[in-house]
């Protein structure tokens, strides 16, 4: 069970890669809000997805409750229930234990002093589930790759390079007028950049449409779409947001971006992601272009 938006999902996704290898043969269903899950489970790591928006499961915060026949057919022969749910009472857990036998492992979903990837996998490696949790990859049918090519096959010439200057918090992000700069420099460089937007991204976007910027703007795609994005492009730049952990688990070369938050708790894990700190805006675009040319150097 697992509240949060995209990052927070793709943060589990060790710990779920983690149960799938130790038991292959297991039957994993998500409780969530992410549409992330559904990923999970295009690239087999999961079995099941239910939204956690479904009415019923609103009762399992509730006190004393009559559950429906839902819950008690959806909980009775599970063997194991992992809860990531902010519920610091344990109502939720205490309303499940009348249903099922199963183990429970009780999380926070709040990391603290390690990298959140860490966080969230660690206890199930010290209760003896797992043997050990590395960043995870979503391994993706072709299926999925094959939207990417669709999206992109109008592109100008050169290397595909995916922007994403959003996020869940206004706080995070880079300028709009830094993102356009840099996709000039990387035009120059002999890259074909590119800009997407979500449903979180709503101002950047019409910020976007009013200028005669010349970059294509891929709007509000399906997260299955934006993985196909994703997947066929060659390098990926954006701030603390669910996007750029997609691309991290996807596995292209990434650029993150951070200013607010701690990105030795929040940054997606990996070698091919690079960190920039945009705390000192002069030197921003120096270090940028350093990790741009170290990845296609290599």
């Amino acid at each position: 069970m697992r509240g949060g938006a995209l990052g927070d999902f793709l943060l589990t996704l060790p710990a779920l890669t983690a149960l799938r290898r130790c038991y292959p043969g297991s039957h994993i269903s998500v409780i969530t809000y992410s549409r992330a899950a559904f990923l999970a489970q295009s690239a087999g790591i999961i079995n099941n997805v239910t939204s956690l928006d479904r009415a019923e499961f609103s009762l399992l915060f509730e006190k004393n409750v009559d559950a429906s026949d839902f819950l008690r057919k959806y909980f009775r022969d599970c063997d194991l229930v992992i809860n990531y749910l902010n519920d610091p009472l344990q109502v939720s857990t205490a309303n499940i234990r009348q249903f099922c036998s199963a183990e429970f492992i009780i999380l926070e979903p709040f990391p603290k002093l390690m990298p959140a990837w860490q966080f969230f996998a660690k206890p199930l490696l010290n209760a003896g589930l797992i043997d050990k949790y590395t960043p995870a990859r979503l391994n993706l049918p072709a299926s999925i790759q094959i939207k990417g090519v669709k999206h992109l096959k109008d592109l100008p010439p050169g290397i595909k390079f995916a922007i994403h200057p959003g996020s869940g918090s206004k706080k995070k992000n880079w300028a709009l007028s830094n993102y356009l700069e840099l996709a000039h420099i990387l035009k120059g460089k002999g890259f074909s950049p590119f800009f997407i937007t979500g449903e979180a991204d709503r101002d950047i976007f019409k910020n976007l449409m009013a200028i005669d910027h010349g970059y294509r703007l891929f709007n509000e795609l399906a997260l299955e779409e934006i993985s196909g994005i994703l997947m066929n492009s060659a390098h990926y730049i954006g701030n603390d947001s669910g996007i750029t952990h997609l691309a991290g688990v996807i596995g292209i070369p990434s650029i993150a971006l951070f200013g607010p938050t701690d990105p030795s708790i929040w940054a997606p894990p990996g070698e091919h992601v690079k960190v920039v700190s945009t705390a000192d805006p002069e030197s921003t675009y120096t270090r940028i272009i350093e990790q741009i040319d170290q990845a296609f150097s290599a």
